[in-house]
């Protein structure tokens, strides 16, 4: 993330806020930053140029709004907020679906339920080999024919 306020002087106090909750503290004259909350003794953060948090390997729990927050020391010293960046976090999705091969009577019902672990939530398509014919995690034949005979395929999307 960049810090977008302008920092025109020497000394400053730079925070870097989550969900409005200080995550990390840099004084321009100190060596290093010291990182807090969610952010405390994780590997792959860093503090770029003394004033862009990175944050590498993101998990879910990064999800939320960070900005920057900037106090200049000494004289006419400005103080402010940066630019404000919502993070949300993809997993993509791990399908299953359970049991298989499935087999139905000429003119009974079949109901196949497709689960996704992922997030955000997966939204659901199912194709035979007649192309798409369903959208939800559940797919329900009814009044099976012949012509139903075939291989489903269950895709699921996140964004």
């Amino acid at each position: 993330f960049e810090c977008t306020f302008p920092i025109s002087a020497d000394r400053y106090i730079l925070n870097w806020m989550k969900n409005d909750e200080s995550i990390m503290n840099y004084f321009s004259g100190d060596p290093a930053p010291t990182f807090t909350g969610d952010l405390e003794d994780r590997a792959g953060v860093s503090l770029v140029n003394r004033r862009n948090l990175e944050i590498q390997n993101l998990r879910i729990s990064d999800e939320g709004e960070y900005y920057c927050s900037v106090s200049e020391l000494g004289e006419g010293g400005q103080s402010g907020d940066g630019m404000r960046y919502q993070l949300v976090v993809y997993v993509p999705p791990t399908i299953s679906v359970s049991g298989g091969p499935y087999e139905a009577e000429v003119g009974e019902k079949m109901m196949v339920t497709c689960r996704a672990n992922s997030h955000p939530p997966s939204n659901f398509t199912w194709t035979s080999p007649l192309g798409e014919i369903s959208h939800g995690a559940v797919l329900e034949l009814t009044n099976m024919t012949t012509n139903d005979i075939g291989t489903y395929m269950c895709m699921a999307d996140n964004g």
